[in-house]
């Protein structure tokens, strides 16, 4: 895999431009975060039987918390996406690709399951930005709104225990992502900018988590933040000064890790 680290480097970069994303700079204790998430024990999630045809209605219900910019910018997006369902793809994994004109999600062509539903809403979060570009956003919080997302369709589906079963299934993901990064050689050039794509996921989720708390506390703000986002020219990168965040501490996800 080292022989490919320059051609993954320059696709990453190119990756970068073209969807208009930045890259934050890299923080002191990224390392310490990554060891702490690496050592953590996370229960799976139990998997239920899931009705594939109720998928978008069981969305927009999950997304009725929202503004009405939002709600309206997604009913009015989702009967354009194009759903395809592949034998490749395993329940609980799913992919948004495409631009403006052209939108699809690929989905598991297995029977489907609730991880379905949250992998599928995860990808819905990347619409926003498939259609309208990264806007300066930095890339580490470039799966924010979808992790946020993911969060919704829990509370749908397990109503009191939805944040312990988000986390299970977010704290996974983030865990194996440090392990990629404490696994990834520090001196090479190539790969400090590499460990942002595994950064993201550790990144975004410490926002998310920081959402969850405005939307618990101030749901009003927490809907203008996200129609900023989904229909507006803002990025998370500028609301976090608005909001007064520091995600580099990812003081809300050692929090819930400890």
């Amino acid at each position: 895999m080292k022989n490919n680290y320059k051609n993954e480097y320059h696709a990453f970069d190119t990756f970068l431009k073209y969807n208009n994303y930045e890259i934050k700079d890299t923080s002191d204790n990224e390392i310490e975060i990554c060891d702490s998430l690496s050592k953590i024990e996370i229960d799976s999630i139990p998997k239920i039987a899931f009705d594939y045809n109720n998928i978008n209605n069981m969305f927009l219900k999950s997304i009725e918390v929202l503004g009405k910019d939002t709600k309206k910018e997604l009913r009015s997006i989702i009967p354009k996406i194009k759903v395809v369902r592949k034998r490749q793809i395993e329940n609980g994994s799913a992919l948004a690709i495409g631009s403006r004109r052209k939108l699809s999600i690929h989905v598991t062509k297995n029977p489907y399951e609730n991880v379905d539903f949250i992998a599928y809403s995860h990808e819905l979060g990347h619409i926003p930005a498939l259609i309208l570009g990264g806007k300066g956003d930095y890339i580490e919080y470039s799966e924010t709104l979808s992790i946020f997302f993911e969060y919704l369709s829990c509370l749908n589906l397990y109503n009191n225990d939805a944040k312990k079963i988000f986390l299970n299934a977010r704290l996974q993901v983030a865990k194996s992502e440090a392990k990629n990064i404490l696994e990834m050689d520090k001196d090479n050039s190539y790969l400090e900018v590499l460990k942002r794509d595994n950064l993201k996921y550790i990144y975004s989720l410490e926002y998310a988590l920081n959402l969850i708390e405005l939307f618990n506390n101030d749901p009003m703000k927490l809907r203008k933040v996200i129609d900023d986002i989904v229909c507006g020219c803002y990025s998370f990168r500028i609301k976090e000064e608005e909001l007064g965040l520091n995600i580099d501490s990812c003081k809300k996800l050692l929090k819930e890790i400890s």
